[in-house]
């Protein structure tokens, strides 16, 4: 992947379009963040695999911060 636009064609999360409400904003951040903590836990499942222990590491400690973040957007979302 050598572009910006190639990156953005495979990438999970998408653009925002920029007309979202602030509710619509915080949701989309809620969704994405969730996309990525399916994929670092992918990541954590194939590092494992592999013997790669440190990149394990590394992707729980991300996956945990996530969480952690998925769990404030969701109590504001729910208000």
């Amino acid at each position: 992947m050598s572009t910006l636009k190639g990156a953005l064609e495979i990438a999970t999360i998408k653009e925002a379009t920029e007309k979202e409400t602030t509710k619509e904003m915080v949701a989309a951040v809620f969704h994405d963040f969730e996309l990525l903590i399916n994929d670092l836990t992918h990541l954590m499942s194939v590092a494992e695999e592999e013997g790669d222990q440190g990149t394990s590491d590394l992707a729980l400690g991300l996956k945990t911060q996530l969480e952690k973040n998925v769990w404030m957007l969701r109590a504001y979302l729910a208000d």
